[in-house]
């Protein structure tokens, strides 16, 4: 890279008037039939595929089908949040994981990825970057579309990109100059993965298929002309004839010789719908899958639940062209970045593209609901940052918090039971007075049989907790963690916990049946 540094700044792949690089084109969609078709894609494959390229772009703003799924798939990778992380914590890496980070900001590194995205229609994207040497550090920026047609494959391999030079054969391209994306939807040559290559045929039957249910509507719902002539009729009255019929389409009258007649024959086929509307509906889901892999969110979307799996598959295609899209930021951007500002480096900082994963708020609700009243213990930031909520301040006007707990009800309950077995009514009387109060026998001889219940019941729980934390700590969902918890809770020990409980039951009872006040 050092010995071509003049090179990355400026324009090397700019659209040139009548040379090999004209920024406009006739139309290849025109007129285009399905020889037509057959010969574009083999001659994108063994020759020039600028006829390819030509025929992806123009059928994203002719179909709007396509057009409409294929912008959903980019913008699902283009809209994500972004961040740099550094190879490790030492102060070095650190200070180069920010300069990238400081480097890729502005609207200019979202044009970037948004000229990536070409990618996936036409298999190859190429968007020239020129560098800012005049700056310290060196700055990438100006990233430039180019036209995929300004560009030829090596003839060897046909993955290899070279420029087409002005006066004609093929240039290499100047390391560090280019993003190159090649997103690898299947195995094969690049030419071969676009999506455009995949809808083609669907695209000329579509095509078709429009122009014959246009020609159909033209003609439903107008009658059938049919003009009869007597036998010795000349030929004269038969063309006068002929033309009265043609002209009734347009001028809604006409005048034939007496003996003449017209008969108006009412069409009484089925809709077009039924024929042409089926086959155009069927083509779009076809296209739909294709792109989307399902096509439930575009076009059927009857069910939820079935919309939801759908919208699945969906992300695991964002998810996958998102990794394809750091793998080239990496190599194409960052690392020459690194490279001719720190030097060649064992590794580079990485390029994320951060994709949100929506939490099920019912289920974590429930969740804990049922588990810290059981002893669960949880960070309360941990739970803030999955519902989305920060932390308030001292300042902030809060809602909710959770209030202290009562011991009255359970005190009153055991009153009940105790004043039931009391032979001389002094609980009875009790509980018609201030329970609450300190100075109560009863009331002190509940408190102290509860907290001998309650003593060492944090070490008692323990293992049961431990369980639960190291469950929570290895599932990577809500309903994993609910559907392994009975597991877990039945494998437990809770020996300690049923003996102290089995304790403080017998020392109730006995204080009840033993009762001598």
């Amino acid at each position: 890279m050092r010995a071509d540094l003049k090179k990355l700044s400026g324009e090397e792949a700019a659209p040139v008037t009548g040379g090999a690089r004209e920024a406009t084109f006739a139309s290849v969609v025109s007129g285009l039939t399905p020889q037509d078709m057959a010969s574009i894609l083999e001659g994108a494959v063994t020759d020039d595929p600028a006829q390819f390229f030509a025929f992806a772009q123009e059928i994203e703003e002719r179909d709007t089908h396509y057009g409409a799924v294929l912008a959903t798939r980019k913008r699902a990778v283009t809209k994500l949040d972004w961040q740099v992380e550094a190879v490790d914590e030492s102060p070095q890496e650190k200070k180069i994981a920010e300069a990238v980070t400081d480097a890729l900001k502005g609207r200019s590194f979202r044009r970037l990825r948004k000229s990536m995205m070409d990618a996936l229609g036409k298999g190859i994207s190429i968007t020239e970057q020129d560098w800012n040497s005049d700056s310290q550090p060196w700055l990438p920026g100006n990233w430039r579309w180019r036209d995929q047609r300004f560009f030829d494959f090596d003839t060897a391999t046909r993955t290899r990109p070279m420029l087409k030079g002005d006066g004609g054969g093929l240039v290499e391209l100047t390391p560090g100059k280019y993003v190159i994306h090649q997103p690898e939807l299947k195995t094969g040559i690049p030419v071969r993965n676009g999506l455009a290559r995949a809808v083609a045929w669907n695209f000329i039957m579509k095509s078709y298929t429009l122009k014959d249910w246009a020609a159909f509507c033209e003609i439903f719902g107008m009658p059938l002309r049919v003009g009869r002539y007597d036998r010795s009729a000349s030929e004269e009255d038969k063309r006068r004839l002929l033309q009265a019929v043609l002209s009734i389409a347009s001028d809604a009258g006409a005048i034939i010789p007496k003996g003449m007649d017209i008969e108006f024959i009412t069409a009484t086929a089925g809709r077009g719908e039924a024929v042409f509307g089926n086959l155009a509906d069927y083509l779009d889901k076809q296209t739909s899958k294709i792109v989307l892999g399902q096509t439930m969110t575009t076009d059927d979307g009857a069910s939820l639940a079935q919309a939801k799996v759908h919208d699945e598959v969906r992300d695991d295609i964002r998810d996958d062209d998102a990794a394809d899209a750091e793998e080239t930021i990496e190599r194409d951007v960052i690392v020459p970045f690194v490279t001719l500002n720190f030097g060649v480096r064992e590794a580079y900082p990485q390029f994320k593209l951060l994709i949100p994963e929506p939490e099920d708020i019912a289920a974590l609700s429930t969740a804990l609901s049922l588990l810290l009243p059981n002893g669960l213990r949880v960070k309360a930031d941990q739970v803030r940052d999955k519902l989305g909520l920060e932390h308030p301040g001292e300042k902030d006007e809060v809602l909710g918090g959770a209030p202290a707990p009562s011991t009255e009800p359970a005190k009153a309950a055991l009153a009940k039971v105790h004043g039931a077995r009391c032979s001389c009514g002094q609980c009875t009387k009790a509980l018609a007075n201030d329970q609450s109060s300190s100075s109560d026998p009863l009331g002190d001889e509940i408190d102290a049989m509860n907290d001998l219940a309650l003593e060492g019941w944090e070490e008692q729980l323990e293992p049961v907790v431990d369980a639960i934390d190291a469950l929570a700590e290895d599932c990577n969902s809500f309903e994993e963690f609910l559907a392994r918890l009975e597991e877990v809770l039945t494998g437990a020990d809770l020996s300690a916990t049923t003996n102290a409980l089995a304790g403080a039951m017998a020392k109730a009872r006995i204080a009840g049946l033993f009762d001598d006040r």
